[in-house]
């Protein structure tokens, strides 16, 4: 082939083989980064802790297509401040053992909550909470108490934080997730309050498989979550049932007269009112409306 007078077949080529080698160190640059992205963009790092935590918030419960209906269910803090004492500082609770119940200060913000000053128990609790430093186990205890009296005066949001600030530092404290069902509700967040209500359900379960858990303590838990959610009746009953041959406290039997009444076992309810006994007055205050209530189901079923 002729090239024009001052043209040679090289000089023709050239820039061909300028942009091949610009393609070349392109390709090359990009490869370089490609391989070496854990370095150029690394992953945040997640604890087990953390990703556990988020996979359980995020579960969905088997019956999350359910509409729940606003004010159906009667939640652990619906009934004011005494009755949300009363559950969240049950005798019951695992951390009993913990130094800090024996503070003079705790003890004060506690009656405070228990004689319905939540707002003075709030500020008790808070200041408790404000001299912790390690997040340790007292500090969570605190946090739960804090979000139980926020939720109480409908500080929504920063109840949500505190509850998940627990779940973060002891994904075992699986009660949170019912709490903040329950708040989410409140908000008119059904879809995120079957979310935790699910999480609740399966943390209660991996938690009652795992060896050196008190799973009568976990089983009571779930049932009464049933029975105030009227679902799972049936399960319900079932996981009281475990508990035949051992001897019962009150408001355990209190609980298998609420699932014999569910299930519609009216006798068997009734007997095992009967066999009640307790210094706790709030306690026979509603063994014996419960009482009236079960009569009442029994004379329409006869």
């Amino acid at each position: 082939m002729e090239y024009p007078a001052g043209v040679s077949r090289r000089s023709n080529l050239r820039p061909y083989l300028v942009d091949g080698i610009s393609l070349l160190v392109t390709l090359g640059l990009l490869a370089a980064i490609i391989a070496s992205d854990r370095f150029v963009f690394p992953e945040p790092v997640r604890s087990p802790l953390y990703q556990s935590t988020l996979q359980k918030a995020y579960s969905r419960f088997g019956e999350s297509n359910m509409v729940i209906e606003a004010g159906r269910t009667r939640s652990p803090h619906a009934a004011g401040v005494v009755d949300a004492a009363n559950a969240g500082f049950s005798s019951r609770n695992p951390d009993a053992d913990i130094a800090i119940h024996e503070r003079p200060e705790f003890k004060k913000a506690e009656a405070d909550a228990k004689a319905g000053d939540s707002k003075k128990a709030l500020r008790g609790f808070k200041a408790l909470l404000e001299e912790q430093h390690d997040g340790g186990r007292e500090a969570n205890v605190l946090r739960h108490r804090v979000a139980d009296l926020l939720v109480i005066e409908e500080t929504y949001e920063e109840a949500i934080d505190l509850y998940r600030q627990i779940l973060q530092k002891d994904n075992d404290q699986v009660c949170c997730f019912r709490h903040l069902g329950d708040v989410y509700r409140k908000l008119g967040r059904a879809s995120m309050a079957e979310r935790m209500f699910g999480s609740f359900v399966a943390g209660h379960r991996r938690l009652m498989a795992t060896p050196g858990q008190r799973s009568d303590h976990l089983r009571h838990n779930l049932v009464s979550f049933y029975l105030d959610e009227k679902r799972e009746l049936t399960e319900a009953l079932r996981l009281m049932q475990i508990d035949i041959g051992v001897e019962l406290s009150a408001p355990d039997r209190f609980l298998l007269a609420r699932c014999l009444e569910a299930n519609e076992h009216y006798d068997e309810a009734r007997d095992t009112l009967a066999s009640i006994q307790s210094d706790d007055d709030r306690l026979m205050k509603n063994v014996a409306s419960f009482e009236s209530e079960l009569n009442a189901l029994r004379a329409r079923k006869q």
